[in-house]
């Protein structure tokens, strides 16, 4: 028969060594969380210098968030792509530099930072240039977070079936319909750019 003594002082090591291995992995499991959290800030807060941006730069940087948005609100990630490079000019127009506003999306009903630029418009056939109050963002991020938000709170968008739209093509026309732009182009802007910079590519996502 095993000692009582000998029983309870085993049992008590297994139980300390239990505990031991319990402590290191809430330790790494605690440290990987650090590390996750500490990319993905790294990652979100988007905000280039002032040199000029090529267009494959811009892609690669805007399209994971272009997914997300995708997989999140139904917007096709070539359509965030697209109109991003349409009215940033692709991350170099002086709105985006100025104040991190990819989507030219002007100040109304906004309480934010904002910042007056001129813009040119479409009235009555012929294009003009007005000085329009737009948003101010600290970064790229904050942009495109705001792009979904104004899409999904704005009653329109939806009236005009943005988020029914089975394809890139549909919502492009839906958007515009929706009065996005007063660019009557606007739409088929956006379709050309999605073929011709094969955007639609970053709408196959899971």
């Amino acid at each position: 028969m095993m000692n009582s003594k000998l029983g309870l002082n085993k049992r008590a090591k297994i139980k300390t060594k239990t505990i031991r291995v319990i402590i290191i992995l809430i330790i790494l499991v605690s440290v990987l969380c650090l590390l996750v959290n500490n990319s993905y800030n790294k990652r979100l807060n988007i905000k280039p210098d002032n040199a000029v941006i090529s267009k494959k730069q811009f892609i690669s940087t805007i399209a994971p968030y272009a997914e997300q948005t995708y997989r999140k609100h139904k917007i096709f990630a070539s359509i965030t792509l697209a109109q991003a490079m349409l009215e940033s000019n692709t991350g170099n127009s002086k709105l985006t530099r100025k104040a991190n506003n990819l989507f030219g999306i002007k100040a109304y009903k906004w309480t934010g930072k904002t910042i007056k630029m001129p813009t040119k418009e479409h009235y009555k056939g012929s294009e003009v240039v007005v000085m329009s109050t737009f948003r101010f963002y600290d970064n790229w991020d904050e942009s495109i977070e705001d792009h979904t938000n104004f899409l999904k709170q704005n009653s329109t968008y939806e009236q005009h079936g943005v988020f029914k739209a089975s394809n890139y093509t549909e919502q492009a026309e839906a958007i515009q319909a929706a009065g996005y732009a007063t660019d009557p182009d606007y739409g088929k802007k956006l379709i050309a750019l999605i073929k011709k910079y094969s955007l639609d590519k970053y709408d196959n996502v899971k």
